[in-house]
């Protein structure tokens, strides 16, 4: 389903098979408010074979849990409104993405309807394009969208995935200059600038930012190449999730959203025994120790780094606290 359609006044009325038939083509579209097909519409409505999601439009009642059907229901609504968060992600480069509602950027005030939200803002045309038939925030203004809001498993993904990267982000931001929620942009770009692939990531990186450990990158490409007994050489590739280059030290967050399975339990194993061949230490970490211990954690990362990546000390008491911007309260 892409764009925007428009049926005309026009057509039999019929007890709503003209209707029924679009629908099933189409999916949603956007209907006069009088004339055949509005009757048949309602005729549709009441029998249960439709529904009207936003004013001036009908759905096929088989698509009300379909998130397609809805940002395509909001288009129809609003033509002119900038698609963002979640539903811009899943239109562009994520069409797998969870939605609990459609994000529409308007210039205006925009009363909230059932699963579409109004958000009075504007981006510079750089900041959007044309997907599905109507304009759309880009992926990293997407993402400055959902990092305020603290939607970061959206954001993470969209870095994983490699749909964005974080000097887009950072690019996308520049662009938004004197913004009442500038601090809050702004911390989204601190945030993903380390190119963290999970929200445990975010909070380690910023730990380490926050007690000035240095020398670290997040997911560093690392191509590790072997030699089997025919001499036939292969590569693969992986992804240090907070890689120390000149220790070759690895710190692996493994939790439980990625590293629960059996599956990914043999490729966790794999990766261990192909970086420490090559010389790494892979030090793996919970996100739950990480957050009740992060000084005991942070004591293990720093006896294991050169003199110039150490902090002179570290604080005396470390508290995980999501809940401030710094996700760390530090005395």
């Amino acid at each position: 389903m892409s764009g925007r359609t428009t049926v005309p006044s026009g057509g039999r009325d019929n007890w709503g098979m003209e209707l029924l038939s679009i629908l099933h083509a189409q999916g949603v579209v956007s209907l006069p408010s009088a004339g055949p097909l509005s009757r048949q519409a309602r005729r549709a409505v009441a029998n249960g074979l439709a529904v009207r999601p936003l004013p001036g439009v009908v759905m096929d009642a088989a698509l009300v849990d379909n998130p397609d059907a809805w940002i395509r229901a909001a288009r129809c609504w609003r033509p002119d409104a900038v698609l963002t968060g979640r539903a811009a992600l899943r239109a562009q480069c994520l069409p797998r993405i969870s939605l609990d509602g459609v994000d529409l950027l308007v210039p205006h005030t925009l009363s909230d309807r059932p699963r579409v939200r109004g958000h009075r803002e504007t981006l510079p045309d750089e900041l959007v394009s044309t997907v599905r038939g109507g304009p759309t925030a880009t992926a990293a203004a997407a993402c400055l969208f959902l990092g305020e809001r603290g939607d970061w498993d959206a954001v993470c993904l969209a870095l994983r995935k490699r749909k964005v990267a974080p000097d887009q982000i950072e690019a996308a931001r520049a662009m938004l200059p004197r913004r009442r929620d500038a601090q809050a942009l702004d911390r989204v770009v601190r945030l993903t600038r380390g190119n963290p692939w999970s929200v445990a990531e975010i909070e380690m990186q910023e730990l380490w930012r926050l007690t000035r450990v240095t020398g670290w990158r997040g997911n560093l490409e690392t191509v590790v190449r072997s030699e089997d007994e025919r001499h036939w050489i292969s590569e693969k590739t992986y992804y240090l999730d907070g890689a120390f280059q000149e220790e070759m030290l690895d710190v692996e967050m493994n939790g439980r959203e990625f590293h629960d399975t059996s599956e990914s339990f043999e490729s966790d194993a794999a990766k261990i025994r192909a970086l420490t061949a090559i010389g790494w230490t892979v030090m793996p970490v919970t996100p739950t120790q990480m957050r009740q211990d992060p000084r005991g954690f942070l004591e293990d990362v720093v006896s294991r780094l050169h003199r110039r990546h150490r902090p002179v000390s570290l604080p005396r008491n470390i508290t995980y606290r999501p809940d401030l911007p710094g996700i760390w309260e530090l005395g």
